[in-house]
């Protein structure tokens, strides 16, 4: 992996289904838990590196989550929970919003 490539990106798949064969819409859903379970994979073997790296959670409007602990992050099925360091503030951060997962540079500040 080179320096300045994101360990993985993904694209926002919608959710519209109006005029949409119901093959499609399943084939829809299991694309989506497809990149659902990548998405968990690659979070834990992130959280889980010995050493611990700092790494950049980017979303489709554009925000970066900056996890620079392993327990600032909570996975669920389809949200991530942020923990803001040093504040009782969090965000839910849902899976399908989820753009790239940045652990080679981390940027400043926080969203």
């Amino acid at each position: 992996m080179r320096a300045g490539q994101p360990v993985r990106e993904w694209r926002a798949i919608g959710t519209h289904t109006e005029n949409i064969d119901p093959l499609a819409i399943n084939k829809i859903q299991f694309i989506t838990l497809t990149i659902g379970t990548q998405l968990i994979e690659e979070l834990k073997k992130l959280l889980d590196a010995d050493p611990f790296h700092d790494f950049t959670l980017i979303m489709t409007d554009g925000h970066a989550y900056v996890v620079k602990d392993p327990f600032q992050i909570s996975i669920g099925k389809s949200v991530i929970s942020y923990f803001f360091p040093k504040t009782d503030r969090m965000a839910y951060l849902r899976m399908t919003e989820v753009t790239t997962i940045d652990a080679n540079t981390v940027p400043g500040g926080e969203a």
